[in-house]
């Protein structure tokens, strides 16, 4: 699954048994079960029959929400990071011109 597929996962409010076979890799009894255990353990939100309320599915695996938001693009961290140096470069050359 790739970090694209979990960001639009996670999006919603709600994963079904469906979700969380592709997001764990289960066969459906296995996720109907691990639903139960998650349910039992930090509670139901929902109290709907084979859904799970996404929070409580990270609180039972110890995950921050943040680490499913959406992450700039490498192209964006690239472009500015070059207009940062740009802006150093453009600092220095304007405070070499002020001592001559």
């Amino acid at each position: 699954m790739t970090f694209c597929e979990r960001e639009e996962m996670f999006s919603k409010d709600v994963l079904t048994i469906k979700d969380v076979q592709q997001l764990m890799c289960m066969d459906y009894t296995t996720a109907s079960q691990f639903i139960l255990r998650v349910k039992r353990k930090v509670g139901d939100r929902l109290r709907v029959s084979g859904k799970l309320h996404v929070q409580d599915y990270l609180d039972y695996i110890g995950v921050d929400v943040d680490r499913y938001s959406r992450q700039p693009k490498n192209n964006e961290v690239v472009l500015e990071k070059i207009g940062n140096i740009r802006r150093m470069l453009a600092d220095k050359e304007g405070n070499g011109d002020a001592g001559k």
